[in-house]
């Protein structure tokens, strides 16, 4: 009798001639049990009596309790993720009603909420109500404000220089605008082990720092040198200039724009590889600290890169040398690798990695 929700009037119903006969005692209240018992055959001699119990529930007017615990599980720059406890009902809870800045987005049975399409580097107030199956809706939540990322690293342009003689200083001109607050990454690269470079300057003022400090191997040398939050420039007028201790032989010289980027130490890790042989080069593994970084992969071969390797985007493949540029967006944080296809023959790769904003 507790698995019904109010007191129940009880009969027995002949099903021989379809007539009803109360049960004394009626209504018997809904706790513990009880048995019932037929009074004995009916009319055609068989006993084939049917129990029949009829419990009038009172309407539900309480509303479930206020959700509890409103907060963000993920942020980026277009999407805000939530949960929350679930609410208490006194007979069943239907579903949850999500505001957005006071207007609803979803009414949902689930305890979660993934918002979508939203604006990067914006705030957002969000409130969640319980309903149950009479209708009844509880009070709004206590709100969460949550503020958008903002947009992930983007690649904007590069540019080359591959002079074939040795050369002390190299440069590489931007062809586009240059956008105040970017940042530079540019890979240097030389087919000799005794080159160093002594300085890397910047038409525009931008100063450059070592993000992967010169890396040797089968004839092969590269760096990777950045400049954060650099100085707008009018197209055709950026010249990044890298200078050596003497003539260094083959010199490839890539420069990239990103937008995206930490305005101030954006460089999070680095990591380089060499080989002398095989068509797949790999930077080897580094981890990175935080979620959406930028992957940037730069390789120098005595063949010819050609393809990015799974994940990543080509930027550049030089002409003639054959040297890659390629990037990806890390979609999580952990261990990453980079690698490349070239035609064979000996090869250095390098991978770093950016934090986002």
């Amino acid at each position: 009798m507790t698995k019904l929700a109010a007191p129940a009037q009880a009969w027995w119903y002949d099903p021989t001639n379809g007539t009803f006969a109360a049960i004394p005692g009626s209504p018997f209240a809904n706790a513990g049990t009880h048995t019932f018992t037929p009074s004995g055959s009916h009319g055609d001699g068989s006993a084939d009596w049917v129990l029949v119990l009829e419990a009038t529930v009172p309407p539900d007017t309480q509303a479930p309790s206020v959700p509890a615990g409103l907060s963000s599980t993920g942020v980026s720059s277009s999407e805000i993720d939530s949960s929350w406890a679930p609410s208490a009902d006194g007979s069943a809870v239907a579903g949850y009603q999500v505001f957005r800045n006071g207007v609803l987005q979803r009414t949902t049975p689930a305890t979660s909420f993934a918002d979508t399409g939203l604006s990067p580097l914006t705030s957002y107030s969000y409130t969640v109500a319980a309903a149950d199956y009479f209708d009844n809706l509880s009070a709004e939540s206590a709100p969460l404000v949550v503020t958008t990322a903002g947009p992930g690293p983007t690649f904007v342009q590069q540019s080359f220089a591959t002079p074939q003689s040795p050369q002390t200083p190299v440069g590489a001109t931007y062809a586009g605008a240059e956008t105040a607050g970017d940042t530079n990454i540019v890979a240097i690269g030389w087919n000799d082990t005794t080159s160093t470079i002594t300085s890397v300057t910047h038409g525009a003022g931008n100063t450059y720092q070592t993000a992967i400090a010169t890396f040797r191997g089968n004839g092969l040398s590269q760096a990777v040198y950045y400049a954060a939050n650099i100085h707008a420039a009018a197209a055709g007028t950026n010249t990044v200039t890298v200078t050596f201790n003497q003539p260094a032989a083959f010199v490839d010289l890539r420069v990239t724009e990103y937008s995206g980027l930490r305005p101030t130490s954006p460089f999070d890790a680095g990591a380089s590889n060499s080989g002398g042989s095989g068509g797949t080069a790999s930077s080897g593994a580094l981890t990175t600290a935080a979620p959406s970084e930028l992957l940037f992969a730069a390789g120098m071969t005595g063949a010819v890169f050609t393809a990015p390797g799974a994940g990543f985007t080509s930027r550049v493949i030089t002409v003639p040398d054959g040297d890659l540029v390629e990037d990806a967006v890390a979609t999580s944080t952990g261990s990453h690798n980079a690698t490349a296809s070239l035609s064979g023959g000996t090869w250095l790769l390098q991978l770093a990695a950016f934090r986002g904003p």
